[in-house]
């Protein structure tokens, strides 16, 4: 699997990264998660997140191979709130298409 980052779309000699180095740019620890390319990783479950300031929160699940993105008008607490309520349900929404 390969993931493409934005950063290197007008760069198609270096336009697609694959997943492992991807991760290994995760590897840095910053107040007890990982942080790399403009995302923060929770050590508990993995799940890849960067909630914006205004209530936007998307997230990655590269075990599962799905993302989600959730918009708010609001604030980055509101937003971050609503998607931790949201986490399992997602999951579970996205576990039951597949099984």
């Amino acid at each position: 699997a390969h993931l493409l980052s934005y950063e290197f779309a007008d760069c198609p000699s270096a336009g697609v990264a694959s997943a492992s180095r991807i991760m290994a740019a995760y590897g840095s620890d910053v107040w007890g998660s990982g942080y790399g390319m403009g995302w923060w990783v929770d050590r508990e479950n993995g799940r890849i997140t960067d909630g914006g300031l205004y209530g936007t929160v998307p997230w990655l699940d590269l075990e599962d191979g799905y993302g989600a993105y959730l918009v708010v008008e609001a604030d980055s607490p509101t937003g971050n709130a609503l998607a931790g309520l949201l986490y399992e349900v997602v999951e579970e929404a996205v576990a039951g298409r597949s099984g």
